[in-house]
């Protein structure tokens, strides 16, 4: 194992931002944007130790870094870009980030096969709020015709959004695809009743969180209850829509 390769796993098992790795090991936070990317083929030995023990270990761990050996880094200039500034963002960004990520991949490896055979999904009449609140308790619904693939196949019904709480993920007036079930993991983003509105929120301990800092969490009063009624697919893309 090379001793950049040691490095980044180093790091990735610490979960330390390169903020917080320039900090603790007093190198400059552009040498270790510079280091992490592979573009250092010859680092000093001490910057190598002083990050090494900053991320906990030794250079035992790294093959005593003796004779690094040039890196020809495999992705683009506007990928390390986008990383160094992923590592600068808080949990909620990176959370962010990461979800339209994993979209965007799914959307651009669907198979266009699958694109072929259509299928009925109900369609709520009233909209869920990724804001302040929208009346959802309630089970009407019109029927959309949609073109079958990986992300309608697992849709039991769409609602539209209204309200920008959930920016940069969803946005008002986007339509979603939700798995229909009672409950859903921390951190993940579901379709809730509460008081009778309709919310998209991400679930959190006890709490509903917006992806927009403007919004406060939503904390249920004693005595009442967040309803689930499931979880958030992703967006629906309307090219998807055969009619409605």
């Amino acid at each position: 194992m090379s001793w950049y390769t040691s490095l980044v796993e180093m790091k990735r098992k610490s979960g330390l931002t390169t903020s917080q790795i320039a900090e603790k090991s007093g190198v400059p936070l552009g040498t270790l944007n510079k280091l992490f990317a592979g573009q250092t083929a010859d680092p000093k030995l001490e910057t190598i130790r002083a990050v090494v023990y900053a991320l906990g270990g030794t250079l035992d761990s790294i093959d005593n870094a003796r004779k690094p050996t040039p890196i020809l880094f495999p992705y683009s200039a506007a990928a390390l870009e986008l990383a160094r500034q992923y590592d600068q963002l808080d949990s909620w960004g990176q959370a962010a980030v990461l979800a339209i990520a994993r979209e965007e991949m799914q959307r651009c490896t669907a198979p266009a096969a699958e694109l072929a055979e259509i299928i009925e999904l109900p369609h709520s009449l009233l909209s869920a709020s990724a804001g302040t609140g929208q009346w959802l308790d309630d089970d009407t619904a019109d029927i959309w015709e949609v073109r079958l693939n990986e992300h309608t196949r697992k849709a039991d019904f769409a609602v539209d959004v209204a309200g920008n709480s959930m920016e940069p993920l969803y946005f008002d007036g986007d339509t979603v695809l939700v798995h229909a079930q009672p409950a859903i993991n921390e951190g993940e983003i579901g379709l809730y009743v509460y008081r009778g509105d309709g919310y998209i929120k991400r679930q959190g301990d006890g709490r509903l969180h917006s992806l927009n800092p403007e919004y406060p969490d939503i904390v249920p009063a004693e005595g009442e209850t967040i309803v689930c009624k499931g979880l958030v697919l992703g967006k629906l893309d309307y090219a998807w829509v055969v009619s409605k």
